[in-house]
């Protein structure tokens, strides 16, 4: 979640984070991750800012890019690939060696059985008032459109599409309109926090 962190410009959540922990109060910070660089050396800097205020990798983004990375030739110059130079992996991890270090999953815990986490996801106001009105009456609105359910199942299927974040419209099940968006902000954090790692997403609708 913080290799978006920088000084300036940086990810609104990274930029919030910075300013509550770059304080005399807070004396040191601990990250935990399990893929650091998934998509390359260029993620090591927002996570290294948030623990050591830029002290091993660089005040500025740009001086570690300019410092480590160079463009690849044919890339757009607006938006240039970036390659580590070769000198850049043994020099930033010998920068990083002694704050750093690798805990292997099997060596503490018993992977036998799965880790489930539960992600609670609070369903904001309104869409809870069309939820209640359908589990009532069998009768909502969304977006101006009449949603019914004729009968306990179709009820059932409607209150499940409401709890996922949109719901089919009457007629079919191509049309459709969004409920709320939590429940796919709440993915979108997942992704985020998997830095790259596979992820197998099963849903409904």
């Amino acid at each position: 979640k913080w290799k978006s962190a920088r000084i300036r410009q940086g990810g609104k959540r990274a930029a919030a984070l910075l300013k509550v922990i770059h304080t005399p109060t807070v004396k040191f910070v601990v990250g935990l991750t399990g893929t650091p660089a998934p998509n390359g050396l260029k993620d090591l800097y927002g996570q290294l800012l948030v623990i050591d205020r830029g002290y091993r990798l660089g005040r500025t983004h740009s001086a570690f890019l300019w410092r480590w990375f160079r463009a690849r030739p044919n890339s757009d110059p607006r938006h240039p690939t970036l390659d580590p130079m070769p000198h850049a992996q043994d020099e930033i991890q010998a920068l990083l060696k002694d704050i750093c270090l690798t805990v292997d999953a099997k060596d503490h815990f018993n992977l036998d059985a799965p880790i489930v986490n539960t992600v609670y996801v609070e369903i904001p106001p309104v869409a809870r008032k069309r939820y209640k009105e359908m589990e009532d009456t069998l009768f909502t609105e969304l977006e101006g459109e009449p949603i019914e359910a004729f009968g306990a199942a179709a009820k059932t299927m409607k209150l499940l599409q409401f709890c996922s974040g949109a719901a089919y419209l009457n007629g079919g099940n191509t049309e459709w309109a969004e409920v709320h968006a939590e429940k796919i902000e709440a993915l979108q954090s997942i992704v985020e926090e998997a830095s790259g790692a596979p992820i197998l997403v099963a849903y409904n609708f």
